[in-house]
Protein backbone atom coordinates (compact mmCIF):
# COMPACT_ATOMS: atom_id res chain seq x y z
CA UNK A 1 0.00 0.00 0.00
CA UNK A 2 2.98 2.26 0.64
CA UNK A 3 4.62 1.65 -2.04
CA UNK A 4 1.68 2.40 -4.21
CA UNK A 5 1.19 5.59 -3.00
CA UNK A 6 5.16 6.10 -2.98
CA UNK A 7 5.24 5.16 -6.62
CA UNK A 8 2.34 6.97 -8.11
CA UNK A 9 3.59 10.31 -6.21
CA UNK A 10 7.16 9.83 -7.82
CA UNK A 11 5.43 9.39 -11.65
CA UNK A 12 3.51 12.51 -11.10
CA UNK A 13 7.16 14.71 -9.93
CA UNK A 14 8.78 13.61 -12.85
CA UNK A 15 6.18 15.13 -15.01
CA UNK A 16 5.66 17.86 -12.78
CA UNK A 17 10.21 18.63 -12.95
CA UNK A 18 10.11 17.88 -16.58
CA UNK A 19 7.57 21.05 -16.70
CA UNK A 20 9.63 23.19 -14.30
CA UNK A 21 12.89 22.44 -16.56
CA UNK A 22 10.94 23.99 -19.52
CA UNK A 23 9.32 26.54 -17.74
CA UNK A 24 12.38 28.19 -15.72
CA UNK A 25 16.45 29.16 -16.94
CA UNK A 26 18.00 26.82 -14.68
CA UNK A 27 21.09 29.31 -14.73
CA UNK A 28 19.22 31.61 -12.82
CA UNK A 29 17.57 29.45 -9.73
CA UNK A 30 19.65 27.24 -7.65
CA UNK A 31 18.87 23.83 -7.62
CA UNK A 32 18.52 23.44 -4.05
CA UNK A 33 15.23 26.00 -4.83
CA UNK A 34 13.88 23.79 -7.66
CA UNK A 35 14.21 20.36 -5.39
CA UNK A 36 12.13 22.25 -2.37
CA UNK A 37 10.01 23.42 -5.03
CA UNK A 38 9.67 19.65 -6.28
CA UNK A 39 9.17 18.72 -2.55
CA UNK A 40 6.13 21.18 -2.03
CA UNK A 41 4.40 19.35 -4.56
CA UNK A 42 4.28 16.15 -3.16
CA UNK A 43 1.21 16.84 -0.41
CA UNK A 44 -0.50 17.97 -3.11
CA UNK A 45 -0.26 14.65 -5.44
CA UNK A 46 -0.70 12.72 -2.46
CA UNK A 47 -4.29 13.75 -2.46
CA UNK A 48 -4.20 11.67 -5.11
CA UNK A 49 -2.20 8.72 -4.60
CA UNK A 50 -2.96 7.42 -1.04
CA UNK A 51 -6.26 6.28 -2.58
CA UNK A 52 -4.72 4.74 -5.12
CA UNK A 53 -2.02 3.20 -2.65
CA UNK A 54 -5.14 1.94 -0.91
CA UNK A 55 -6.65 -0.14 -3.65
CA UNK A 56 -3.45 -1.49 -4.71
CA UNK A 57 -2.84 -3.18 -1.52
CA UNK A 58 -6.57 -4.05 -0.66
CA UNK A 59 -6.38 -5.80 -4.26
CA UNK A 60 -3.20 -7.36 -3.67
CA UNK A 61 -3.54 -8.65 -0.12
CA UNK A 62 -6.70 -10.05 -0.61
CA UNK A 63 -5.76 -11.78 -4.06
CA UNK A 64 -3.30 -13.73 -2.06
CA UNK A 65 -5.00 -15.10 0.51
CA UNK A 66 -7.53 -16.14 -2.23
CA UNK A 67 -4.88 -17.75 -4.54
CA UNK A 68 -3.60 -19.55 -1.37
CA UNK A 69 -6.48 -20.79 -0.46
CA UNK A 70 -6.98 -19.09 2.74
CA UNK A 71 -10.11 -17.10 1.56
CA UNK A 72 -11.70 -20.74 0.81
CA UNK A 73 -11.10 -21.41 4.55
CA UNK A 74 -12.55 -19.05 5.89
CA UNK A 75 -15.78 -18.98 4.26
CA UNK A 76 -16.04 -22.90 4.51
CA UNK A 77 -15.78 -21.92 8.37
CA UNK A 78 -19.18 -19.58 7.63
CA UNK A 79 -16.91 -15.99 7.77
CA UNK A 80 -19.05 -13.35 5.98
CA UNK A 81 -16.93 -11.35 3.54
CA UNK A 82 -17.14 -8.26 5.69
CA UNK A 83 -15.76 -10.19 8.04
CA UNK A 84 -12.95 -11.53 6.13
CA UNK A 85 -12.30 -7.41 5.34
CA UNK A 86 -12.88 -6.14 8.33
CA UNK A 87 -8.76 -5.03 8.75
CA UNK A 88 -8.97 -3.59 5.04
CA UNK A 89 -11.81 -1.49 6.49
CA UNK A 90 -9.52 -0.27 8.96
CA UNK A 91 -6.66 0.24 7.49
CA UNK A 92 -8.76 2.10 4.41
CA UNK A 93 -9.81 4.16 7.70
CA UNK A 94 -6.61 5.18 8.75
CA UNK A 95 -5.38 6.06 5.62
CA UNK A 96 -8.60 8.20 4.63
CA UNK A 97 -7.73 9.97 8.54
CA UNK A 98 -3.92 10.75 6.85
CA UNK A 99 -5.68 11.78 3.51
CA UNK A 100 -7.79 14.32 5.47
CA UNK A 101 -4.77 15.47 7.83
CA UNK A 102 -2.65 15.94 4.63
CA UNK A 103 -5.29 18.20 2.52
CA UNK A 104 -6.13 20.23 5.77
CA UNK A 105 -2.53 20.60 7.15
CA UNK A 106 0.41 19.32 4.93
CA UNK A 107 -1.17 20.92 1.58
CA UNK A 108 -2.13 24.78 3.09
CA UNK A 109 1.34 24.38 4.71
CA UNK A 110 2.88 23.81 1.54
CA UNK A 111 1.11 25.88 -0.72
CA UNK A 112 1.80 29.02 1.27
CA UNK A 113 5.88 28.08 1.59
CA UNK A 114 5.46 27.49 -2.94
CA UNK A 115 4.35 30.65 -3.00
CA UNK A 116 6.71 32.43 -1.08
CA UNK A 117 9.70 30.67 -2.79
CA UNK A 118 8.13 31.48 -5.83
CA UNK A 119 7.84 35.15 -4.97
CA UNK A 120 11.54 35.06 -3.79
CA UNK A 121 12.50 33.51 -6.81
CA UNK A 122 10.77 35.87 -9.51
CA UNK A 123 8.59 32.93 -10.64
CA UNK A 124 5.63 35.02 -12.15
CA UNK A 125 4.35 31.88 -14.00
CA UNK A 126 3.27 29.76 -10.88
CA UNK A 127 1.46 32.86 -8.78
CA UNK A 128 -1.90 33.70 -9.04
CA UNK A 129 -2.88 36.83 -10.78
CA UNK A 130 -5.16 39.28 -9.72
CA UNK A 131 -8.21 39.86 -11.84
CA UNK A 132 -9.51 43.27 -13.00
CA UNK A 133 -12.90 44.90 -13.34
CA UNK A 134 -14.84 41.93 -11.02
CA UNK A 135 -17.80 42.97 -9.33
CA UNK A 136 -17.76 41.56 -5.63
CA UNK A 137 -20.28 42.53 -3.08
CA UNK A 138 -19.50 44.67 -0.12
CA UNK A 139 -22.90 45.35 1.71
CA UNK A 140 -24.92 47.87 0.97
CA UNK A 141 -22.51 48.16 -2.36
CA UNK A 142 -21.32 46.52 -5.20
CA UNK A 143 -17.24 47.29 -6.04
CA UNK A 144 -15.27 46.93 -9.03
CA UNK A 145 -11.16 48.19 -9.22
CA UNK A 146 -9.35 48.99 -12.22
CA UNK A 147 -6.05 47.41 -10.54
CA UNK A 148 -5.62 45.68 -7.82
CA UNK A 149 -1.99 45.14 -6.03
CA UNK A 150 -0.42 43.38 -2.69
CA UNK A 151 1.85 45.26 -0.79
CA UNK A 152 2.47 43.19 2.43
CA UNK A 153 -0.55 42.59 4.34
CA UNK A 154 -2.47 45.79 2.76
CA UNK A 155 -4.38 45.71 -0.43
CA UNK A 156 -3.93 48.85 -2.84
CA UNK A 157 -6.85 49.40 -4.92
CA UNK A 158 -7.02 51.65 -8.03
CA UNK A 159 -9.93 53.30 -10.53
CA UNK A 160 -12.59 51.92 -7.64
CA UNK A 161 -16.66 51.94 -8.78
CA UNK A 162 -18.81 51.91 -6.35
CA UNK A 163 -22.50 51.14 -6.41
CA UNK A 164 -24.98 51.89 -4.09
CA UNK A 165 -29.25 51.05 -4.20
CA UNK A 166 -30.48 52.99 -1.68
CA UNK A 167 -34.04 52.83 -3.21
CA UNK A 168 -35.76 51.26 -6.08
CA UNK A 169 -35.88 54.16 -7.87
CA UNK A 170 -32.76 55.80 -6.37
CA UNK A 171 -29.25 54.60 -6.15
CA UNK A 172 -25.42 56.63 -5.68
CA UNK A 173 -22.40 55.80 -7.85
CA UNK A 174 -18.99 56.34 -5.70
CA UNK A 175 -16.05 56.87 -7.92
CA UNK A 176 -12.30 57.17 -6.33
CA UNK A 177 -8.71 56.86 -7.64
CA UNK A 178 -7.37 54.74 -4.94
CA UNK A 179 -8.22 52.78 -1.74
CA UNK A 180 -6.80 50.18 0.16
CA UNK A 181 -8.43 47.04 1.93
CA UNK A 182 -6.51 45.89 5.28
CA UNK A 183 -7.79 43.24 8.49
CA UNK A 184 -11.05 43.34 7.02
CA UNK A 185 -11.48 47.24 6.54
CA UNK A 186 -12.32 48.88 3.35
CA UNK A 187 -11.18 52.53 3.17
CA UNK A 188 -11.93 54.46 -0.68
CA UNK A 189 -10.39 57.61 -0.23
CA UNK A 190 -11.92 60.92 -1.85
CA UNK A 191 -14.42 59.73 -4.20
CA UNK A 192 -16.60 61.80 -6.50
CA UNK A 193 -20.36 60.99 -5.72
CA UNK A 194 -23.26 61.19 -8.13
CA UNK A 195 -27.01 60.41 -6.95
CA UNK A 196 -29.42 59.25 -9.66
CA UNK A 197 -33.36 59.35 -9.76
CA UNK A 198 -35.37 57.20 -11.91
CA UNK A 199 -32.39 57.25 -14.58
CA UNK A 200 -31.64 60.96 -14.12
CA UNK A 201 -29.03 62.58 -13.13
CA UNK A 202 -29.78 64.50 -9.82
CA UNK A 203 -26.08 65.74 -7.78
CA UNK A 204 -22.70 65.40 -7.67
CA UNK A 205 -20.16 65.97 -4.75
CA UNK A 206 -17.05 64.89 -2.78
CA UNK A 207 -16.80 63.02 0.48
CA UNK A 208 -13.17 62.37 2.28
CA UNK A 209 -13.65 58.90 2.61
CA UNK A 210 -15.81 56.34 2.51
CA UNK A 211 -14.74 52.77 4.84
CA UNK A 212 -16.67 49.75 5.04
CA UNK A 213 -16.17 47.31 7.57
CA UNK A 214 -16.52 43.55 5.48
CA UNK A 215 -13.86 40.75 5.72
CA UNK A 216 -13.59 38.79 2.21
CA UNK A 217 -11.83 36.13 0.62
CA UNK A 218 -8.52 37.57 -1.69
CA UNK A 219 -9.09 34.56 -3.68
CA UNK A 220 -12.60 36.38 -4.81
CA UNK A 221 -9.36 38.78 -6.79
CA UNK A 222 -7.62 35.75 -8.29
CA UNK A 223 -7.54 34.59 -11.59
CA UNK A 224 -6.99 30.89 -11.01
CA UNK A 225 -6.79 31.55 -7.75
CA UNK A 226 -6.82 28.58 -5.44
CA UNK A 227 -8.27 27.80 -1.69
CA UNK A 228 -5.80 24.15 -1.36
CA UNK A 229 -3.68 26.86 1.23
CA UNK A 230 -7.02 27.53 3.38
CA UNK A 231 -7.37 25.13 6.20
CA UNK A 232 -10.98 23.27 6.52
CA UNK A 233 -11.69 26.07 9.83
CA UNK A 234 -11.39 29.07 8.17
CA UNK A 235 -12.63 27.55 5.16
CA UNK A 236 -15.90 27.12 7.56
CA UNK A 237 -15.50 31.11 9.06
CA UNK A 238 -15.13 32.52 5.46
CA UNK A 239 -18.31 30.81 4.03
CA UNK A 240 -20.02 31.98 7.18
CA UNK A 241 -18.75 35.27 6.43
CA UNK A 242 -19.86 35.28 2.87
CA UNK A 243 -23.03 34.01 3.64
CA UNK A 244 -23.79 36.54 5.94
CA UNK A 245 -22.60 39.40 3.48
CA UNK A 246 -24.95 37.88 0.77
CA UNK A 247 -22.10 36.50 -1.53
CA UNK A 248 -21.97 33.15 -3.63
CA UNK A 249 -20.01 30.28 -1.71
CA UNK A 250 -19.80 27.94 -4.22
CA UNK A 251 -16.17 28.23 -4.52
CA UNK A 252 -14.93 27.69 -1.11
CA UNK A 253 -17.73 24.73 -0.15
CA UNK A 254 -16.41 22.59 -3.37
CA UNK A 255 -13.18 22.63 -1.76
CA UNK A 256 -14.32 21.55 1.57
CA UNK A 257 -16.71 18.96 0.83
CA UNK A 258 -13.96 17.59 -2.17
CA UNK A 259 -11.72 17.00 0.32
CA UNK A 260 -14.00 15.12 2.90
CA UNK A 261 -15.26 13.41 0.01
CA UNK A 262 -11.64 12.51 -1.23
CA UNK A 263 -10.88 10.95 2.55
CA UNK A 264 -13.79 8.61 2.99
CA UNK A 265 -13.07 7.79 -0.68
CA UNK A 266 -10.13 5.64 0.76
CA UNK A 267 -12.59 3.45 2.64
CA UNK A 268 -14.54 2.91 -0.37
CA UNK A 269 -11.70 2.00 -2.40
CA UNK A 270 -10.18 -0.17 0.24
CA UNK A 271 -13.37 -1.86 0.10
CA UNK A 272 -14.09 -2.36 -3.53
CA UNK A 273 -10.53 -3.21 -4.20
CA UNK A 274 -10.97 -5.91 -2.18
CA UNK A 275 -14.41 -7.29 -3.57
CA UNK A 276 -12.99 -7.06 -6.68
CA UNK A 277 -10.19 -9.38 -5.92
CA UNK A 278 -12.44 -12.18 -4.80
CA UNK A 279 -15.13 -11.30 -7.56
CA UNK A 280 -11.79 -12.42 -9.97
CA UNK A 281 -10.11 -14.63 -7.61
CA UNK A 282 -10.19 -17.05 -10.29
CA UNK A 283 -7.97 -15.73 -12.78
CA UNK A 284 -4.71 -13.95 -12.48
CA UNK A 285 -3.11 -12.22 -8.89
CA UNK A 286 -3.39 -9.19 -10.73
CA UNK A 287 -6.72 -8.88 -12.34
CA UNK A 288 -8.63 -7.64 -9.26
CA UNK A 289 -5.61 -5.08 -9.22
CA UNK A 290 -5.96 -3.58 -12.66
CA UNK A 291 -9.86 -3.77 -12.47
CA UNK A 292 -9.52 -1.87 -9.30
CA UNK A 293 -7.53 1.24 -11.45
CA UNK A 294 -9.51 0.94 -13.80
CA UNK A 295 -12.56 2.00 -11.46
CA UNK A 296 -10.45 4.23 -9.93
CA UNK A 297 -9.70 5.76 -13.16
CA UNK A 298 -13.37 6.14 -14.14
CA UNK A 299 -14.07 7.67 -10.25
CA UNK A 300 -11.50 10.61 -10.66
CA UNK A 301 -12.82 11.45 -14.16
CA UNK A 302 -16.09 11.28 -12.46
CA UNK A 303 -15.15 13.45 -9.77
CA UNK A 304 -13.31 15.71 -12.19
CA UNK A 305 -16.49 16.64 -13.87
CA UNK A 306 -18.64 16.43 -11.22
CA UNK A 307 -16.82 19.20 -8.91
CA UNK A 308 -14.97 21.39 -12.33
CA UNK A 309 -17.74 21.42 -14.35
CA UNK A 310 -21.11 20.47 -12.48
CA UNK A 311 -20.39 22.18 -9.10
CA UNK A 312 -18.74 24.95 -10.15
CA UNK A 313 -21.36 26.14 -12.35
CA UNK A 314 -23.65 25.46 -10.18
CA UNK A 315 -25.97 22.76 -11.71
CA UNK A 316 -25.97 20.53 -8.75
CA UNK A 317 -25.68 21.85 -5.05
CA UNK A 318 -21.24 21.47 -3.71
CA UNK A 319 -22.00 18.52 -1.22
CA UNK A 320 -23.87 16.75 -3.83
CA UNK A 321 -21.66 17.70 -6.63
CA UNK A 322 -18.42 16.76 -4.25
CA UNK A 323 -19.56 13.72 -2.68
CA UNK A 324 -21.72 11.67 -5.53
CA UNK A 325 -18.91 10.09 -6.99
CA UNK A 326 -17.89 8.71 -3.25
CA UNK A 327 -21.34 7.86 -2.34
CA UNK A 328 -22.12 5.69 -6.21
CA UNK A 329 -18.96 4.12 -5.63
CA UNK A 330 -19.36 2.94 -2.18
CA UNK A 331 -23.34 2.01 -2.82
CA UNK A 332 -21.86 -0.35 -6.24
CA UNK A 333 -19.36 -1.82 -3.46
CA UNK A 334 -21.87 -2.75 -1.06
CA UNK A 335 -24.11 -4.09 -4.43
CA UNK A 336 -21.35 -5.85 -5.72
CA UNK A 337 -20.37 -7.20 -2.13
CA UNK A 338 -23.31 -8.72 -1.28
CA UNK A 339 -23.74 -10.28 -4.98
CA UNK A 340 -20.66 -11.56 -4.21
CA UNK A 341 -22.21 -12.92 -0.51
Amino acid sequence: MVAGTIVTAMLFLANELIAVFQKLNLNNVPPEAIAKYIILLVPTYLKYTIPMGVAMGSALAISRIARDGELTAMRTAGFPIRRVMRMVFVVGALFGVASFFNADVLIPRAEKQKIKLANELNIVAILPQFERNKAIQLPPYVAMFGEVAEKDDTMILKDILLFERQKDNEFQVYIAPEGTYEKGVWTIQKPRVRMFQDDAFVDIYDVDEVVINQRIDIQDFMVGGQVDSVASADLVRRINESRRAGGNTRSLELPLYERQAISFACVVFAAMAGVLAIRFSKGSAFQGLLMSLFFLWIFFNFHIVMTSIVGKNGWLPPMVAAWSPTVIFGLVTVYVGWRQE
